[in-house]
């Protein structure tokens, strides 16, 4: 059964569909004066910016189809990387993200602890351990 909360944001939703209405215009400012950008989907809406850089909200469509194997083997991968990722300890977290920014990758420490973990290949997180002289944790790729 929904909460009086779901029933209204889906009351809401279904209102704001059919009368075509976008409500940026009573959120946005609200919002904005926090210095807050916001875009995605965030909770029953999806929100973009548009050109004119107004939020633009409308509500989320469902999927047209059902996920495929590969693409529930990826969201398994980056959520076993993020857990992974929140399993060490803050010093191993900021060792990885000054090692890239020593080395200038472009890229957080997130970003490459992810990619080694989804590529199974820790060479480019090695290279980047020597080039840094920053000792780093690896993951258990399996290798």
């Amino acid at each position: 059964m929904p909460t009086n909360t779901e029933t209204t944001r889906d009351a809401m939703a279904a209102q704001m569909s059919q009368e075509g209405k976008w409500f940026s215009s009573t959120i946005t400012p609200k919002i904005r004066f926090l210095g807050i950008r916001h875009w995605g989907d965030i909770g029953p809406f999806t929100v973009y910016n548009s050109r004119r850089k107004k939020s633009v909200i409308y509500a989320k469509a469902p999927p047209k189809c059902v996920p495929s194997l590969g693409q529930k083997r990826n969201r398994l991968l980056f959520k076993c990387a993020g857990i992974a990722w929140g399993r060490l300890t803050e010093r191993e977290k900021a060792d990885w993200e000054r090692a890239t920014k020593k080395v200038s990758l472009g890229i957080t420490g997130y970003n490459l602890w992810t990619f080694t973990i989804k590529s199974k290949d820790t060479a480019i997180a090695r290279a980047v351990e020597v080039q840094s002289g920053i000792p780093l944790k690896f993951p258990d790729v399996g290798n």
